[in-house]
């Protein structure tokens, strides 16, 4: 329309088509538009839009067709790839018929005649005469990076080689203190960047959270019951425990706690959440003063690629895996908390004596242990070793093997592999009904 310089106006209206898809219009124009070939003339308003429809790429072959020399067309180059810049409305086109049709031949469209001249409609079906040219085209760019995308899934990149200096010394960090307890359990510390000394005070703070918590709770007795439960069961595993005289002379950290509700097809389930990034006076959290760490597990698309190449799959979760891993007692300070099952008793501490979700550096603690548990059982252990390490995604297992043997084996040595560290497996799952377990068989 720029090009024409026609008049348009604001107005706003929608066009629907195949598949119900919608074009809106913003705007149209009432032009003239005149036969080539006699004095018909239209006026007409038309809507204004990018694009109308679709045109062949290629130019169609007329040679052969042999058109009456008595048929002026409406469009002589009609055959020649160009854009269309007008389509009519069944009121328009229908008006603009005339009588007069012309069969051209076998597998050709056919000649109709309109006010406009001569128009070619119909189906056209390209007759091939000889061998159509083939040829080949390769982007070298496009296969070296689905190449590379192929390796990237055999492949083991050691996580040292792109790691970070914070992330160095939280690996370094971990290698020098980590160990194992009487019972086998990894025992962490945490890894600081700055003195924890440069805490503030966080047990108002803590203190005044809790009593909202409190107060909501007792509006909400099924949700309190939960949460009373779910600490009950932390303190009962030996998650938490009490501490009758804590010593806040020296550097120290209440974490506030509160829940959120993720609703299911069946009830809603309460998970109770740590703020480890809430400020002392001091205007520092824990998670201000603690490493992150790096990301030492494979992305989740090279994982379900993997999983997907094996003719069998298995599946399996780690029961609480964060708190499957303590946290040294020297550390344990830092992780506080206050608690009381009742408005009736009195407030006390009590501290996590394991890894905490809403710590920092949770994450790369939990997944580190399993590596740390894949180096100490490649020995005893390989196939089993091998999945801890490559085929979890945090908590969640993705392997399979090729053979029934081999699928039994490996469940038998991942689980042989976690136990050493008391990481209990449940809700195995896999398309080969022997290794589902009936207790955790779902549809």
């Amino acid at each position: 329309m720029p090009q024409l310089r026609l008049r348009r106006e604001k107005h706003h209206i929608g066009i629907r088509s195949i598949g119900d898809s919608l074009t809106s219009l913003k705007a149209r124009t009432t032009p003239s538009i005149k036969s080539r070939t006699s004095g018909y003339q239209l006026t007409l308003q038309f809507g204004i839009t990018s694009h109308i429809a679709y045109q062949p790429d290629s130019e169609i072959d007329i040679s052969n067709w042999n058109l009456p020399a008595n048929t002026p067309l409406a469009d002589e180059s009609f055959y020649r790839t160009k854009r269309i810049d007008l389509l009519l409305g069944t009121e328009a086109f229908y008006g603009a018929l005339a009588v007069g049709q012309i069969r051209i031949g076998p597998n050709l469209p056919t000649l109709q005649k309109t006010l406009f001249g001569w128009v070619v409609a119909g189906r056209y079906q390209r007759q091939y005469n000889r061998q159509p040219p083939l040829c080949l085209a390769t982007v070298e760019e496009s296969i070296d990076k689905n190449l590379q995308q192929l390796w990237k899934v055999d492949s083991f990149v050691d996580p040292s080689a792109r790691m970070l200096p914070n992330h160095r010394r939280c690996e370094d960090h971990f290698r020098d203190t980590t160990h194992q307890d009487a019972s086998g359990r990894i025992v962490v510390r945490l890894p600081f960047q700055e003195d924890p000394s440069c805490l503030g005070s966080s047990f108002d703070t803590a203190r005044t959270r809790f009593f909202a918590i409190e107060r909501r709770l007792a509006r909400l007795p099924e949700i309190r019951s939960q949460y009373i439960s779910f600490m009950q069961e932390y303190e009962s595993l030996g998650h938490m425990s009490l501490v009758l005289n804590p010593n806040l002379e020296e550097p120290h950290y209440y974490i506030p706690h509160h829940f959120v509700l993720k609703p299911s097809s069946t009830s809603t389930k309460l998970r109770v959440v740590f703020d480890a990034s809430c400020r002392t006076t001091s205007q520092k959290s824990l998670n201000d003063l603690l490493l992150v760490g790096p990301t030492i597990q494979d992305e989740l698309y090279l994982q379900l690629l993997r999983f997907r190449m094996h003719r069998f799959g298995i599946t399996a979760d780690v029961t609480k895996m964060y708190r499957q891993v303590l946290v040294s007692e020297k550390d344990r300070k830092f992780q506080y908390i206050l608690w009381r099952a009742s408005p009736n008793t009195d407030l006390q501490t009590y501290q996590l004596n394991t890894v905490t979700y809403g710590t920092a550096s949770a994450p790369f603690l939990a997944t580190r242990c399993l590596h740390y548990l894949a180096e100490d059982c490649k020995d005893a252990w390989p196939l089993g070793a091998a999945a801890v390490k490559t085929a979890f995604y945090v908590d969640d297992l993705l392997c399979g093997a090729d053979d029934i043997d081999t699928l039994f084996k490996l469940k038998t040595e991942i689980t042989s592999t976690l136990a050493r560290a008391q990481f209990p497996l449940c809700k195995w799952h896999s398309n080969h009904p022997g290794v589902m377990e009936d207790e955790s068989t779902k549809d």
